[in-house]
This record gives C-alpha cells, sequence and structure tokens, in this order.
C-alpha cells in the first residue's frame, strides 16, 4: 500500500483548481503504474488537505473526473464519491477500484479534507496544527498555487506582494518549524513567475517573487528529507479566472408572448450574470487573459514572457508530485527551475519519459462503469 498527503494552497485559483482537477482523475495515477505487469494487489491513498478563504465545492470537479472516466476506453472501473460536510473541516473520499483478471484489485482512493478559513493570517498557525491530526502523515508534499489579482488585492486591503512573498513563506516556514512534520516533508512546489534581474528591480510583483524563491531556496537547503523542491515560472496564463456561468433554459409553455419574455429574461439574467463576473475578476486580469491567448506560440511571444496554458502548468506539478510519491522521480536535480518553454513541452517529454503510458484494461464488448454513489 502506499500512502501520500499533499497539502495543495490556491486550489480555488486558475491553476490551482486546475491541480485538484488533475489529483481528482484516475487517469492521473495510472500514468505511473503499469498495470500490465502487474504481480499483487495495488491500492493507494492519496490524502489531500485544502485550506481557502473561499468555499471549496469539489463535486462539480469529481463529476468531470467521472466524466472523463466515462468517456475513455479504460473499462470495468467502479467508482464512488462520499462527502461528509462539517461546519469547518469537510471531508470527501473519491475511490477507483477494479479487479484484474478476477485476481489482483486495484484501490486507489483520493482522502479530501477542506478547511475554510477567511483570514489568511491564520493559515500558518492552522495547518500544522491540521497535519498533526494525520495518522501515519508520511511522504508530504506542500504545493503552493497561491497568488493574488491587482483587483483582489485592492478589494480586500492586502498587498500582493503580501499573499506572493510573506505568505508563501510564512506557511512552508510553519510546515518545516514543526519538528514531526518536517521530517515527513519530502516536496515542495510552487507556481511564481518568470522573471529577470531587469523585472525585479523595475516592480515590486517581479521583486516579491524573485525573493520569495531565493528564500524557499535557502530554508530547503537544509532540509534531509525534502528531495525535491520545484519552481515553475510560467508567463501570462492562458485561461479563464472565476467561473463561467451556465445559461439555464427557462421552463416555456404555449403561450407565445409569455414564452419569448420568459426566455429574454433569461438571456438578461444570464450576461447581467457574466458582467458581474468580468466585474469580480478584474479588467486588468481579463486583459491579461486576452494577450496570452492571442501571443500563445506566436514570433515574439517571449517579449511578453512566453504565454503558457494553465492546465500545463497544473499537468507539470500533478506529474511531478504523484511520481516523488510513487519513488519515479523525474530528476534527481534537489532544486529545479521550470519555465514556460519547458512547461510546454512538458506533456511530450513527459509521455517519451519513465512513466508508463495509461494501462487500458481488454476492452469488453460494451464498457462497464458502475456509480456507487451518486453526486447531489
Amino acid at each position: 500500500m502506499s500512502v501520500f498527503h499533499t497539502l495543495l494552497l490556491g486550489a480555488t485559483g486558475l491553476t490551482g483548481s486546475s491541480v485538484f482537477q488533475h489529483f481528482a482523475s484516475l487517469h492521473s495515477y495510472l500514468s505511473w503504474v503499469n498495470l500490465a505487469n502487474l504481480k499483487d494487489d495495488l491500492e493507494l491513498n492519496h490524502y489531500v488537505l485544502v485550506i481557502s478563504r473561499s468555499s471549496f465545492d469539489l463535486r462539480d470537479t469529481v463529476k468531470l473526473a467521472f466524466d472523463e472516466l466515462q468517456n475513455s476506453d479504460l473499462v470495468e472501473w467502479h467508482y464512488s464519491f462520499f462527502h461528509d460536510d462539517d461546519e469547518n473541516d469537510n471531508q470527501s473520499v473519491i475511490t477507483y477500484s477494479t479487479r484484474l483478471n478476477d485476481t489482483f484489485s486495484v484501490n486507489i482512493n483520493v482522502l479530501v479534507s477542506t478547511i475554510q478559513e477567511p483570514d489568511s493570517t491564520k493559515w500558518a498557525e492552522i495547518i500544522p496544527k491540521r497535519l498533526s491530526t494525520y495518522d501515519g502523515l508520511t511522504n508530504l508534499s506542500v504545493i503552493s498555487c497561491l497568488g493574488s489579482t491587482s483587483l483582489g488585492s485592492k478589494k480586500s486591503g492586502v498587498p500582493r506582494e503580501w499573499v506572493d512573498k510573506t505568505l508563501n513563506f510564512e506557511i512552508l516556514k510553519a510546515v518545516t518549524d514543526n519538528v514531526s512534520i518536517s521530517k515527513k516533508v519530502t516536496q515542495y512546489i510552487a507556481v511564481t513567475s518568470f522573471n529577470n534581474p531587469a523585472l525585479s528591480k523595475l516592480f515590486p510583483y517581479f521583486k516579491a517573487k524573485q525573493e520569495f524563491e531565493s528564500d524557499v531556496k535557502l530554508l530547503l537547503e537544509k532540509s534531509e528529507t525534502c528531495n525535491s523542491a520545484i519552481i515553475l515560472r510560467p508567463g501570462p496564463l492562458i485561461g479563464k479566472h472565476g467561473s463561467t456561468p451556465v445559461f439555464v433554459t427557462p421552463e416555456l409553455d404555449d403561450h407565445l408572448l409569455r414564452s419569448v419574455l420568459k426566455y429574454k429574461k433569461a438571456i438578461l439574467s444570464h450576461y447581467a450574470t457574466r458582467i458581474k463576473l468580468w466585474q469580480d475578476v478584474g479588467i486588468a486580469t481579463r486583459a491579461s487573459e486576452l494577450v496570452a491567448q492571442i501571443s500563445y506560440k506566436v514570433p515574439g511571444a517571449r517579449l511578453v514572457g512566453y504565454p503558457v496554458k494553465a492546465n500545463d502548468c497544473a499537468i507539470v506539478i500533478a506529474s511531478e508530485r504523484i511520481a516523488n510519491a510513487l519513488c519515479k522521480h523525474s530528476s534527481h536535480v534537489k532544486f529545479r527551475i521550470i519555465n514556460s518553454q519547458e512547461i510546454d513541452s512538458y506533456k511530450a517529454e513527459f509521455s517519451n519519459s519513465g512513466a508508463d503510458s495509461v494501462q487500458a484494461l481488454p476492452l469488453s464488448p460494451a464498457p462497464v462503469l458502475v456509480f456507487n454513489n451518486l453526486l447531489s
């Protein structure tokens, strides 16, 4: 049985939410497991701790993971989702299971605990206490996708540099300062930003990122158990911040005029919601998304920092985390910087590396997929 723990920071953000999506997906684990050569029962237990300021509802994410499996060529997999609501600490379990040729059982469990704490100044105190409650805490990876937007900073009154540098470092230091927990830390992964000496001198945002990286390196160089520290330096991220509202078609009846008015009202309500979400995210962030999308893989893209897909960052993070947990390291370098170009090419290199290709069970006339627990 393989057991490993992950602390995921920033799970409600653009990159962090994609990382969690990969953690919830069966395919992410099978990429590192060769089912064809399995000689014994296999059980993987991945404990994920998420802390966020706002509510973190993972049901939609789990449904997407189950839909992905249902539409794949993997067959005879059973999957279930259990969720236990608690005011301060929600518990969820995502389970995938099967039997190989009626001989070996395969069980992959993702056990998620979520803490909602609006006051992030308390996080550095809360997190070590919560980690200490795990029985058999082992192979702990601290992953930070924490970041702040300019609009978010204005609304909260908290400087961006405090989130990008101080909060991130305070949490890592709180974990490593705890004697019992620090011995369990095997990996640290953080997302910062593309950077260079000129930018870090001219702009406080880039200066904070550079100082944070230096502080992390100095802190983790002393660690005897942390064998992998990875810093991702992506350019502008391609993806949509915030949620995307779904248009809800109103119930129509035989009365034409009334139906037209209902439909018109639904359209107006939908666009009002979209405008509100745009305002919540901020014009500057939306403009950055647009620039990233337009300049992706075009000549001169480096002038704007070489844009990269947020989901590609998430693939790197999730893959490196699971590889480390299963002792299949892609690199033996303790401190690594992965830039946008490397992030962009990671998937191709990953498919040609030591990772086993996703193993499908022998195809039956029709896939057999069972919901043990319907999402509600």
